[in-house]
């Protein structure tokens, strides 16, 4: 018997289809109606108008990082909270800021930042906090505390920067309202004032509208359906190593049958995928054969089975650390393609990308000038095509939100009318400085997988947030390539992976090889028929 548990599934029937492949029919689905909890929500709106430092160090409070903080520290002082940022270094800044606030007011401390990089004892510990009834306690957290641990009862929880994803948003709005109490979420959105310098993209307050986008979907009903067709190996290795461990030992075909034949959970893994996987696990001693072809655990994979950490089946991101020659400038999570040559934006300096060092997670950097760089570290998730659409009727539109804030209207208002201005609702091909942006209006896996089309026709493209920029072009040049594109049969999604070099994102990828690195990439990040519908809209309007 097998059973499936979500509260973020919008389409039942693809689960029910992935629960058990080729009969999605037969299994029977159950719907709980909703209760129709009370929710309380604000998207605030928080700009720059200080130095994110004081002249001391300190962390200014007129910074937006340092407005949150303080909005936070007199809203959820003396309950018990969780604050959802998109990155590790976000959580750590608005923690400390709230330290420091703390300090300042002579007043116990009661913020404490939650993220898989802090040693299990520590997490440990601030869990026990937020169980603890008698005494108040706010986690500052990714989303390590999204869902599945038990944390006690809730009272407000907030999010800094757009959401995730729609189902994010719900599960972690489904953090606080238990025990017949309203739900209360805050939503924090930073940003710049718009100047004669602020580029499109940003004009558009891409991060305000992105959450509006969310919060609407979400009172819909609407979520992200569940990827089909995806490979998934680094679980495959897992659910592997689970069979050896369960049964003493497995037959290679017999391995296969329960976990890629027909009924199983990986039915996308074709037999030839399956065998070089266990070859290439065994090569690193993860997997051993007897003469009799029996697969057991090697030395690094009995490790790993007798590790706490083996029933878990993701990971929290890995740092690459960035070196100049052989000076360290730090470290930071890339979570998004990268590629030599490129240029990336770390530590407010523009670097050209000389080497990638997957493996040993390094990535060799030289100081660089002018174009748009990516900035490292910035994917908190897949946006879908659906948000992006809806952000668009948004900008297009004149609907009010009155769960926005004086701030976060003000915002929408500039966005909309540089929407108008910029007459993105005519055309997809700008000028942004010494670049070209190309706005599809698209999901990330189909952006991502355009950038890496205009790359294969040898232009110098990269993701910048929704859209993609290109160096070094005019717009009638990418303007032709767009064409070209639209006119040609879709390219394969494996030869694109096979050019990008950061391709272990899964907790068991490292211990695979590139051809099955590329096959895995390409089922899970790209989509070149859906990114090729966009161009052809491109070229139709």
């Amino acid at each position: 018997m097998r059973a499936g548990l979500s509260a973020t599934l919008g389409d039942m029937s693809i689960a029910a289809e992935q629960l058990r492949p080729g009969s999605g029919g037969d299994v029977v689905v159950v719907n709980s109606p909703s209760g129709g909890q009370d929710v309380r929500l604000q998207i605030r709106g928080c700009l720059d108008t200080g130095p994110a430092a004081d002249d001391d160090g300190a962390p200014s409070i007129g910074s937006a990082a340092g407005q949150v903080a303080e909005h936070v520290y007199r809203m959820m002082r003396g309950s018990t909270n969780l604050v959802f940022a998109n990155s590790r270094n976000t959580v750590e800044d608005i923690a400390a800021r709230l330290v420091d606030i703390a300090e300042r007011e002579h007043s116990p401390n009661e913020f404490w930042p939650h993220h898989g990089s802090l040693a299990k004892e520590l997490r440990e510990d601030i869990e026990s906090l937020l169980r603890d009834p008698s005494r108040p306690a706010t986690a500052v957290c990714t989303s390590t505390l999204e869902m599945g641990i038990d944390i006690g009862d809730i009272g407000q929880v907030a999010q800094v920067g757009p959401p995730p994803s729609v189902a994010s948003l719900r599960q972690r709005l489904g953090r606080s309202g238990r025990r017949g109490e309203p739900s209360v979420l805050r939503v924090y959105v930073t940003g710049h004032e718009i100047d004669a310098r602020t580029r499109p993209i940003d004009r558009l307050r891409p991060d305000l509208v992105q959450t509006i986008a969310a919060v609407e979907l979400l009172s819909e009903g609407w979520y992200e359906p569940p990827a089909t067709g995806r490979l998934d190996l680094s679980t495959l290795v897992q659910q592997l190593l689970s069979l050896i461990a369960q049964n003493g030992g497995v037959r290679p075909e017999e391995s296969f049958r329960l976990l890629c034949g027909k009924g199983g959970p990986f039915t996308a893994v074709r037999a030839d995928q399956f065998a070089l996987m266990i070859k290439e696990l065994a090569a690193r001693n993860v997997l051993i054969q007897t003469s009799d072809r029996t697969l057991l655990a090697g030395v690094r994979g009995d490790r790993e089975i007798n590790h706490y950490s083996f029933y878990a089946a993701f990971r929290t991101d890995e740092e690459y650390r960035l070196l100049c020659g052989d000076t360290t400038l730090g470290t930071m999570p890339i979570g998004q393609p990268m590629r030599e040559g490129q240029l990336l934006l770390f530590a407010a300096r523009r670097w050209r990308i000389l080497a990638i060092h997957d493996e040993d997670k390094v990535m060799e950097l030289a100081p660089a000038t002018g174009g748009v760089p990516a900035i490292a570290g910035l994917s908190s998730g897949q946006v879908h095509a659906v948000v992006r659409a809806r952000m668009r009727a948004i900008l297009a539109g004149d609907e009010q939100f009155r769960y926005l804030d004086p701030v976060a209207e003000r915002m929408l208002v500039q966005a909309r009318q540089a929407y108008a201005e910029l007459r993105l609702d005519q055309r997809a091909v700008l000028r942004d400085g010494d670049s070209v942006l190309i706005v599809a209006w698209t999901g990330d896996r189909e952006t991502g997988t355009l950038a890496q089309l205009l790359i294969s026709e040898g232009l110098d493209a990269t993701v910048d947030s929704m859209a993609v920029s290109v160096a070094s072009s005019t717009e009638s040049e990418v303007s032709q390539v767009i064409r070209t594109i639209a006119e040609r049969v879709p390219a394969a999604e494996i030869e694109l992976a096979k050019a990008i070099k950061n391709k272990v994102i899964a907790k068991y990828d490292g211990w695979l090889g590139d051809e099955l690195l590329s096959e895995e990439y390409a089922t899970t990040h790209l989509d070149c028929t859906a990114a090729v519908a966009a161009v052809q809209r491109i070229v139709d309007s």
